[in-house]
């Protein structure tokens, strides 16, 4: 990641000699060095930073106009930046889908296997006894309706004794 930062900052300063509107390229890719560079390493991306900011500062010859607008390569590395930056948060949000998922299921789980408890005690079953659907959900039992594992799994509800279980590999209790 250093190494990308640090090629990335090499780019943004031979650029940057010509144009003044990298500087806001430059704050982004700095909070990201922020986040992600050894100290060593943005120690040295701010001084270059500092450099260049000063270098864009330079007067224009008498008679050229200032024109507004961004050239293709600045374009080209907000959108590198951008690009990098969700390379980084994508893995992160299927993760956390994954976990999230996950955890209503066992959530689903534990309903289940206090339905399960309260329909033995209710009509006096053992351990052995397995209910149906129809005796644990529904609009007078303990779960309105049956859930659905998030992940597309299905529940197997077991005997008393035993805990529910899904298809789906890590959703256990």
């Amino acid at each position: 990641m250093e190494d990308i930062l640090a090629e990335l900052f090499r780019h943004l300063v031979f650029i940057s000699e010509e144009s003044a509107g990298v500087r806001a390229a430059f704050e982004i890719v700095l909070a990201a060095a922020r986040t992600y560079a050894a100290p060593s390493t943005l120690e040295q991306l701010e001084q270059m930073t500092v450099m260049t900011i000063f270098a864009g500062n330079r007067k224009r010859p008498w008679g050229q106009k200032h024109r507004a607008a961004f050239t293709l390569i600045e374009i080209m590395i907000v959108v590198g930046i951008i690009g990098l930056l969700m390379a980084v948060a994508i893995p992160n949000i299927t993760k956390a889908r994954k976990s999230a998922q996950r955890t209503a299921c066992i959530a689903n789980l534990k309903a289940i296997e206090g339905a399960k408890g309260y329909w033995a005690l209710e009509m006096k079953k053992g351990d052995a006894d397995v209910p149906t659907d129809a005796d644990i959900f529904g609009p007078d039992k303990a779960i309105a309706q049956k859930p659905a594992c998030p992940s597309n799994g299905t529940y197997d509800i077991k005997a008393v004794s035993e805990k529910p279980t899904c298809t789906v590999p890590d959703h256990a209790l």
